[in-house]
């Protein structure tokens, strides 16, 4: 069932010129955009799993030119947790190792759109304009060991260990982001289409680590660095609700 909405989805993109209104000089000029990732199943819709949904509001000023204001946000959580057991000399061991993870991603663009002439109802869109974003990460693990003597008036044997490491990093970035789409027209007040993103970025990161070990800090780290790079979202699935 992981696939039904992605298929749903793509049916309606085939669907739509078939669908399509003819009558261009009507149409609404401003409308709300709402992205889904391409690989979205019905099993993992929700902030938590998703890689990115996108909010837009868009704005057509000619036939063939617009505006496009939108942020992309995304929301991640993973924990994990392991427990095991094994023999050493003269005792047993027993650990438990605990790790989660948060993620936050934020972003801003503005991009400038050309609008090819519609033909059947489909239009190509192509935007390209700044993108500002923040990103927040933190993980936290934790490891518990404790040692058991198969003989019980042993006491040659090693202390329990309480261990646990805490890291953040933050990003900031800016650069550009352009995109290029296709745009259906179902009904005058309705297009779906796709489209594939690619952003530019530079951007500056501060990082920082504390290592604890029986409640008390033993080490700490700071770092701090820029980088730049060129990545692209992948494709996103688009629906646009005009008025």
């Amino acid at each position: 069932m992981r696939s039904m909405l992605m298929t749903v989805l793509f049916s309606l993109l085939l669907a739509g010129p078939a669908l399509a209104v003819e009558e261009p000089a009507d149409y609404p000029l401003s409308g709300l955009e709402f992205g889904l990732p391409s690989n979205l199943g019905l099993d993992d819709f929700g902030l938590r799993v998703v890689d990115g949904y996108d909010f837009s509001w868009t704005r057509r000023t000619s036939p063939s030119r617009g505006w496009r204001v939108g942020t992309s946000v995304y929301f991640d959580h993973d924990g994990d947790v392991d427990n095991n057991g094994d023999e050493g000399p003269g005792y047993w061991y027993f650990s438990s190792q605990e790790s989660d993870r948060d993620l936050v991603r934020v972003s801003l663009r503005v991009q400038k759109l050309f609008v090819s002439e519609p033909r059947h109802g489909v239009s190509f869109v192509l935007g390209v304009g700044p993108v500002v974003g923040f990103e927040r990460s933190s993980s936290e693990n934790r490891l518990t060991r404790e040692y058991v003597p198969e003989d019980p008036e042993d006491d040659d044997f090693p202390d329990p260990i309480f261990s646990e490491n805490i890291q953040d990093r933050s990003w900031i970035w800016a650069g550009a982001a352009w995109d290029a789409g296709v745009e259906w027209r179902v009904s005058r007040q309705f297009t779906v289409g796709a489209r594939y993103q690619w952003t530019l970025t530079y951007g500056w990161w501060d990082s920082n680590a504390d290592y604890f070990s029986d409640g008390e800090i033993v080490r700490q780290s700071d770092s701090q660095d820029t980088d730049y790079g060129l990545s692209n979202g992948g494709v996103d699935l688009i629906a646009t609700f005009w008025y």
